[in-house]
């Protein structure tokens, strides 16, 4: 990788902490900043340096899928495009909905591949972290339900999220499962619906999307 993506994913994360620090300032963190000095001094940086673990491993999480899809990138690379993936998923509309396209764009800058090749690879490891994020959930509402009563709002929470998580793991497998049919026929469908706006010429569309979903 030339020094030039390298430098701009340096400077966007010193953009980044630039941020915060201005919401820190203009939000108040006061309180947040008298906790951290009053609290224990190696559990902070204890903490720290999990979050630093927790990172690092979904960053080679990344650049362990892109590599089947011929993306090599290496794993200070892998940890850089990531971190900027969370944080373009706490600033943006619809958390990952809205970051996903963020960090694709961050792949295929740093790694010269094509922009949906970076969003299937980044878009894949959100799946992949549906279950422990499904087991944290499990977890955190056990213990708190051995501790004290669950009140109704919570369990309609629970059951809603792990319906929608269910629905949404169900349909990723069997569009996995049946993918052959699913890419034989996406750019017709895609097409003939594009295709009703004057701007599009069906044929010439479903030519394009075969083409890329070919390759």
């Amino acid at each position: 990788m030339d020094r030039n993506p390298r430098r701009g994913l340096l400077l966007g994360g010193l953009a980044a902490l630039g941020i915060l620090a201005v919401l820190f300032v203009v939000v108040g963190a006061g309180r947040v900043v008298d906790q951290l000095v009053a609290a224990d001094r190696r559990l902070v940086v204890a903490s720290f340096g999990l979050a630093l673990c927790w990172l690092l491993a979904w960053s080679i999480m990344l650049r362990t899928v892109l590599g089947p899809l011929n993306v090599s990138l290496s794993v200070f690379t892998a940890f850089l495009v990531y971190a900027g993936a969370v944080f373009a998923n706490n600033v943006t509309p619809f958390g990952q909905a809205g970051g996903e396209p963020v960090a694709a764009a961050l792949i295929s800058r740093v790694s010269g591949s094509r922009y949906e090749t970076g969003l299937v690879g980044i878009a894949s490891v959100d799946v992949l972290n549906v279950v422990p994020s499904i087991s944290l959930v499990f977890l955190g509402v056990g213990y708190y339900a051995t501790t004290t009563a669950v009140g109704e709002r919570l369990s309609v929470a629970v059951a809603v999220a792990v319906g929608l998580i269910t629905a949404i793991v169900t349909v990723i497998g069997l569009a996995w499962r049946f993918r052959r049919r699913v890419v034989a026929r996406l750019p017709a469908v895609v097409a003939g619906l594009l295709g009703r706006l004057d701007r599009f010429d069906p044929d010439a569309l479903e030519a394009r999307l075969t083409e890329r979903l070919r390759n």
